[in-house]
């Protein structure tokens, strides 16, 4: 991307950036703020049951969320018969953890993924999410830590690990 540390092209990202195009904390916090932890043993009951799609599937999906298009990730893995990331209580859990705890739930999924050996695909571009703060350039960033690098074919975007 070009341009200054914490400035993206205008139009390059959607409602998360304000008219500066600069990130905006859409994090919705309940009044006094969230201050509750996870437990390790938490994090990884909520991983295991954010874990949706055939349990038998050979890849899982990331992406962006698109409520009702065909290019949100979960839309794209359900397609392919994968698994895919979806936290049902998200709204609850969200009003009772920072973004930095949910993330924990998150960032346990995609490990217990890469040690699963399953393929990862990408449904969106993650040059284009890197660095702009969402949870899908977390799980970029996570599995660059990894060792992976990504390769477009066709329409999606395949994690390799080097």
């Amino acid at each position: 991307m070009a341009g200054p540390p914490g400035k993206v092209p205008p139009g390059t990202f959607d409602s998360a950036f304000d008219s500066d195009d600069t990130f905006e904390n859409t994090w919705d916090m309940p009044e006094g703020g969230a201050t509750k932890v996870l437990t390790a043993d938490e994090v990884e009951e909520y991983a295991w049951n954010a874990m949706k799609g055939p349990d038998k599937a050979d890849a899982i999906v990331l992406g962006k969320y698109e409520s009702g298009l065909p290019t949100s990730y979960d839309a794209v893995a359900k397609e392919m018969e994968a698994q895919y990331y979806n936290l049902d209580n998200w709204d609850e859990l969200s009003k009772l953890y920072t973004r930095d705890e949910m993330w924990k739930i998150n960032e346990k999924f995609l490990e217990i993924e890469i040690s699963s050996g399953r393929e990862i695909l990408l449904a969106h571009d993650p040059y284009r999410f890197m660095g702009d703060g969402s949870f899908f350039s977390k799980e970029i960033q996570l599995l660059i830590d990894y060792g992976y690098s990504f390769v477009k074919e066709g329409e999606i975007w395949h994690a390799i690990q080097k």
